[in-house]
């Protein structure tokens, strides 16, 4: 920010080779969340051995551990390899992370996180030696409140928990007298869901009526991003699990594939909230999410009169019955589902509304988002902040089932059997099932 100085915050990553992905994804997120940095007058670079250790003469370790002296962050990762001996410890990640330790106990920083990959119950039956040294480290760490450390399930998992670390770290830093800082009467007046319960009806009603009969289905991977399945992410899932395991969901889908009547189904069935200390539909009671349902197809009449703050407009304008300003004191408190439909209907205001969404998930970082889009329009930028998936089309029997709760059983079971292999094939797309349940209801 002109006139401000910019304070440069090191992010040192220390790993053994068995997470390199997990390496990768550290880097993303600390290169994602410069712009929140940026905002409160920070800079974030993440340092490691292969990015900023100098080659030259004596121990290669000596030269890394000059960066662990810099950082004022340390990130631990160990899955089921421990590292090879350097001479002064049983390996390089020990011997960096002894070092950082020594440092916070001298200067209270660097601040230190630990992350240990969850290991398959069958590699825990015979660890081998290598295992046994991560398992010993982990025990130690725990038995003597060496620092505080998590578990994660695959990469995927492990960025959305750092970037959610880090982003509370980063705001910790931020002194109360800095512009952009909450104050504690901003805080006070976060209005309670109980305010929120005119745009939840809407949600559970109006939303309900222009959705398809369809069940929240199976999303599958892309094929064009297989690599990532070798990663262990999963291959399919439910959107209702997707929507709770991946804080940025984006689902491509073709023309008439169901991308807005499962945005839709989402906002109603997070809709149903009960009150205070009740149980919700999908959320859980602790941690509610209120879905706002955002048709981007208005993005290019509202931008017209504002481009700078089009989206932001467009969001506060999409909960019924809330002050904007209320609105956006619940989204900077965070906990609401932000479902984003028609990201191909915004025409040239496409690299706009992206450029957007992207600062949108930093500026309001503990909320969930969810874009939906075409693949054809879709591009590499998108990738690079949320996890994609791509819908499944129907399979035979769940269309026929669709249809039935349609136009009726009666009609509709004669009528599908009567279809040809390749009608029954088209109607596997929801769009084209209801032109097909339309003319039977009218015939």
């Amino acid at each position: 920010m002109p006139g401000q100085t910019v304070k440069l915050l090191k992010v040192f990553i220390a790993s053994p080779g068995d997470v390199m992905l997990e390496r990768e994804k550290a880097r993303d997120e600390v290169l994602s969340l410069r712009a929140l940095a940026h905002k409160h007058g920070f800079d974030l670079e993440a340092t490691g051995w292969e990015t900023h250790a100098a080659p030259g003469m004596g121990r290669s370790q000596a030269r890394i551990n000059q960066l662990v002296r810099e950082c004022d962050l340390f990130l631990g990762i160990l899955w089921r390899r421990f590292g090879l001996p350097t001479g002064e410890a049983e390996s390089g990640t020990l011997e960096e992370f002894n070092l950082a330790r020594e440092r916070y106990a001298k200067e209270h920083a660097p601040e230190i996180m630990l992350y240990f990959r969850e290991v398959h119950p069958d590699f825990l039956a015979d660890p081998g030696p290598q295992l046994h040294k991560v398992l010993e480290f982990k025990q130690q760490v725990e038995d003597g409140r060496l620092a505080l450390y998590a578990n994660y399930r695959d990469p995927e998992h492990f960025a959305s928990l750092l970037r959610q670390h880090i982003t509370d770290w980063l705001l910790k830093l931020v002194p109360d007298n800095r512009p952009g800082a909450p104050s504690a009467q901003a805080v006070e007046e976060i209005p309670p869901l109980s305010a929120f319960a005119e745009h939840l009806e809407y949600c559970r009603t109006e939303l309900q009526k222009t959705a398809r009969p369809l069940r929240l289905r199976t999303l599958t991977l892309p094929p064009l991003f297989l690599e990532e399945v070798e990663a262990e992410r999963p291959r399919n899932m439910k959107v209702s699990i997707a929507v709770k395991t991946f804080p940025r969901l984006l689902i491509l889908g073709e023309p008439g594939a169901g991308k807005t009547t499962s945005l839709k189904k989402l906002a109603s069935e997070y809709a149903v909230w009960r009150g205070e200390g009740k149980e919700p539909g999908l959320n859980e009671p602790e941690d509610f999410n209120l879905p706002i349902f955002v048709d981007l197809s208005a993005y290019p009449t509202l931008a017209a009169k504002d481009s700078q703050h089009g989206l932001w407009r467009l969001l506060t304008a999409s909960v019924r019955g809330v002050h904007d300003v209320d609105v956006r004191k619940r989204l900077a408190a965070g906990g609401c589902l932000l479902l984003f439909d028609g990201l191909n209907e915004v025409g040239e205001a496409y690299d706009e509304v992206v450029h957007h969404l992207r600062h949108l998930v930093h500026e309001i970082p503990h909320n969930r988002f969810v874009v939906a889009c075409r693949p054809g329009i879709y591009r590499e930028e998108l990738r690079r902040e949320f996890t994609a998936f791509q819908l499944e089309r129907l399979s035979s029997f769940n269309a026929s089932k669709v249809l039935e709760i349609e136009i009726g059983a009666e009609k509709a079971q004669p009528a599908w059997k009567g279809l040809d292999e390749y009608t029954r094939d088209l109607c596997r797309n929801p769009l084209m099932l209801t032109l097909l349940a339309d003319e039977l209801r009218a015939s």
